[in-house]
């Protein structure tokens, strides 16, 4: 794989895992500045970790709720039917 190569295919997995263009913007350019940025690109990789992490708790919250409320409708249900 060329330099070039390995810059695309990392400019998409930013995309990918939800780097905003500015975001994916700063990482390249640290990347291309070498090993003397890697806590930079650590802490940036950190943050959008917590964040995702946050979002996904947030989701799941979310869920148990949804769930709840389908379940009290089945119960209705079933206690209607008795």
């Amino acid at each position: 794989m060329t330099k070039q190569e390995a810059l695309e295919s990392l400019s998409l997995t930013l995309h990918d895992i939800g780097f905003a263009p500015d975001e994916a913007e700063s990482y390249m350019r640290l990347a291309l500045e070498g090993d003397s940025t890697c806590a930079q690109r650590m802490l940036m990789l950190n943050q959008k970790r917590r964040k995702m992490l946050d979002e996904i708790h947030f989701h799941e919250k979310q869920l148990d709720r949804l769930d709840y409320l389908r379940y009290e409708i089945q119960k209705k249900k079933i206690n209607q039917e008795a």
